[in-house]
């Protein structure tokens, strides 16, 4: 039988040393190791070896994991000074507690060389809970100089790395510092610590935290037997060239690390650990599990070199390769969008946006000294981005639309939004102006509300845009034209401008109010007027079914309506042109009142004063006979300003209307051009009229005033009637 390393060759059977102690009874393994031949030598020759017996000896220490609970068993094998083989002095012990401790009497040993093996249930740390299943740890001990070994998992770790450098000419002791760095080195830590078997989880250094580091990551998520399976994996991949070369596993125990840390997970497994009521504290164990996934990542230490430098997972092998991670606060986190897009840009001004470096659709904004995220309407409108500093700011966007920056958010705007947004307060109640995108749209400042609204028409009409200001108050019936919509007219009315009708600015009488409720004047186109219910009306209100023509007066250019009645052509109005000193009557609708004298030349050529004889026909002319009260009504207006209890029908559209003067109050009557004598008279000195009594029984009638000459001086209405053709 020969030796390979640490291998036992045997005919028919390869394996090596642990593994044979593991399924053979220890009486066969040390059969088979006496009937080899030449034993391998443990760090030279005897002399160099130094092989001191043991006797007497009290081991104790601590089992962990976490540690093994009360009941677990520990047992020291006595190993051969210069083979490492197991000489058969076999001594057990119990752990004492739920915290691993254990003592066990060693009575003789061979060598200063011992295996020291735990078996049992352990506390997981990860879990907070006790093992489902028994497990087995072990730890090469040289005890010459010790009475305290504790077996934990880096002694278990780095043990048959260790026996098979012990194996090859190199002390145990130098043989298990190697091993013991290397299984550090595999988890990425570095550090001058003290031997596996003095090191324990519970303390407040980096040897334990280190060990409790290993212990965790190991641990993982996995049940016992997964967890046995990957510690003898581990074993056998670094044996005999001290390098962890299972990628995929380091990978899937980087991944599981990454997540736990970056959930928060490592704080429960610290409280796991704290419950267990170790009066040393629990170690800083999380920068080792924290340094093993970032150094698996490629991402290396975050120090205060490399604060908010950002990197990428570049571990083909993990499930988050191709993240982005950050160095922040001393650490590596999953960098936000924000922060791998941005994180090499320099500052720019308020509002500068661009699209992202790595999610190119990311759209991002500089505001108050840094990138922050935008809206992808920051980038996307040519607008640059909506920040604090560019509220109610109002810009055409590339897609045609006006929208308003509010709240850092684009949005369309509103006609006003966009008119006024920029605006601020108004300097006063009332204040009107265009808009700063529709010139033609007006807005007005109320101070009750503090705020723009569009402006009504009257506002925007009687405000002096010219001077800033309102239209200054006028007296009752002033009237103006509006400031922008010139056709519209306004009139002054209970102390403020109102909207009139466009007579009231067109005829230059001033506007009809309710204080000038029946006034008359005459408007700019020769037309009299009457102000009724806060509208100049341009004649008496004659019958809607009468087709009317119209006359001009050559002399003034006024016009008069005209209707057909039997073969006559009559004025449906009063004559009005005005003779000099003459009687003038106080309405429209009546014209002015003429002395017999004047009414003789007083209507226009092919117009003239009608004789008796053409008032007779104006009666009776249509056939009906003489019935007074019908003719009373049927040629009377059916509007009477003074007459308001007796009005006509106005049947034939002649709309005689009574008029006022000094002697007839109450009568209506109308010269006609025939002189008269009667009884009563004293010569020529009366003339006849067509006059209408006051009362519905009294019918028109044909009268004579002939008492004295002074009745022709009297002033009466004129209606002229057409010349016959």
């Amino acid at each position: 039988m020969k030796y390979t390393n640490s291998h036992v060759v045997i005919p028919g059977l390869t394996g090596n040393l642990l593994s044979i102690w593991k399924v053979l009874p220890l009486a066969a393994v040390v059969v088979l190791l006496a009937a080899c031949g030449d034993d391998p030598k443990v760090g030279g020759t005897e002399e160099d070896a130094g092989i001191i017996a043991i006797e007497n000896k009290t081991v104790s220490g601590v089992s962990q994991k976490g540690p093994f609970v009360n009941g677990s068993s520990v047992t020291v094998y006595g190993l051969d000074g210069e083979t490492l083989a197991q000489t058969g002095n076999i001594y057990e012990g119990k752990i004492r507690s739920d915290m691993g401790d254990f003592s066990v009497k060693v009575v003789k040993l061979a060598s200063q060389y011992a295996l020291l093996k735990a078996n049992g249930f352990y506390r997981n740390e990860v879990t907070g809970e006790k093992s489902n299943s028994q497990m087995t740890l072990y730890a090469l001990t040289d005890l010459s100089d010790r009475d305290e070994v504790n077996v934990n998992l880096l002694t278990h770790l780095a043990y048959e790395r260790s026996l098979y450098l012990a194996t090859n000419s190199i002390s145990v002791a130098n043989a298990k510092k190697q091993a013991e760095m290397e299984v550090f080195k595999s988890f990425e830590i570095e550090g001058d610590f003290a031997s596996a078997e003095d090191l324990n989880i519970f303390g407040e250094n980096d040897q334990s935290a280190a060990l409790l580091a290993i212990s965790v990551l190991m641990q993982g998520d996995l049940k016992e037997a997964d967890f046995s399976e990957r510690l003898d994996n581990y074993a056998r991949d670094i044996e005999t060239d001290g390098v962890w070369d299972d990628k995929n596993t380091a990978t899937f125990i980087a991944d599981w690390a990454s997540e736990k840390s970056l959930s928060g997970g490592l704080a429960s497994v610290r409280a796991n650990v704290e419950k267990w009521g170790q009066l040393f504290g629990v170690p800083p164990f999380e920068k080792f599990v924290n340094n093993f996934w970032w150094q698996n990542y490629g991402l290396g230490t975050c120090d205060a070199k490399r604060e908010g430098e950002v990197k990428i997972n570049s571990n083909a092998l993990s499930e988050k390769n191709g993240v982005h991670f950050i160095c922040n606060n001393g650490g590596w986190r999953v960098a936000t969008d924000l922060e791998k897009d941005t994180y090499k840009w320099e500052p720019g001004k308020d509002a500068d946006s661009r699209y992202g470096d790595v999610v190119k659709t990311n759209c991002y904004v500089f505001e108050d000294k840094i990138w922050r995220s935008g809206n992808e309407s920051d980038c996307s409108l040519d607008l640059r981005g909506c920040t604090a500093l560019r509220q109610d700011t109002v810009g055409l966007g590339a897609d045609k639309v006006w929208h308003i920056c509010d709240m850092r958010n684009w949005r369309n705007a509103t006609d006003i939004e966009k008119d006024t947004a920029t605006w601020g307060a108004g300097k006063f109640d009332g204040e009107v102006r265009a808009g700063q995108i529709n010139k033609e749209t007006y807005y007005i400042y109320e101070t009750s509300t503090k705020a723009w609204r569009e402006a009504t028409t009257l506002e925007l009409d009687t405000y002096d845009h010219k001077n800033n200001k309102d239209w200054l108050a006028g007296t009752d019936g002033d009237s103006k034209w509006g400031e922008i919509v010139n056709t519209n007219c306004y009139v002054f009315e209970n102390s403020a401008w109102r909207g009139g009708n466009a007579s009231d600015c067109s005829l230059g009488i001033r506007g009809c109010t309710a204080l000038r409720q029946d006034t008359i004047g005459q408007g700019s186109d020769n037309v009299w007027y009457i102000c009724k219910d806060k509208e100049w009306k341009d004649d008496t209100p004659l019958n809607p079914n009468i087709q009317y023509g119209t006359m001009i007066d050559s002399r003034d250019g006024q016009i008069y309506k005209t209707v057909e009645i039997g073969s006559q052509t009559w004025m449906a109005q009063n004559l009005n042109y005005n003779f000099t000193n003459n009687y003038d009557s106080d309405s429209i609708f009546y014209g002015k009142d003429y002395t017999w004298e004047q009414a003789q030349n007083v209507c226009d050529e092919g117009w003239h004063l009608p004789s008796k004889e053409e008032f007779e026909d104006l009666i009776t002319g249509k056939g009906e006979g003489y019935d007074l009260a019908k003719k009373f009504l049927s040629l009377k207006s059916s509007y009477d300003v003074y007459d308001r209890e007796v009005v006509g029908t106005d049947d034939y559209g002649f709309s005689a209307i009574r008029t006022r003067n000094y002697w007839y109050d109450k009568d209506l009557a109308f010269w006609s051009a025939t002189e008269a004598t009667t009884e009563w008279g004293k010569g020529e000195n009366g003339a006849w009229m067509l006059t209408f009594g006051q009362a519905p029984s009294v019918g028109p009638g044909l009268w004579d005033y002939a008492e004295d000459a002074a009745r022709k001086t009297v002033a009466h209405s004129v209606r002229c009637v057409k010349d016959k053709e």
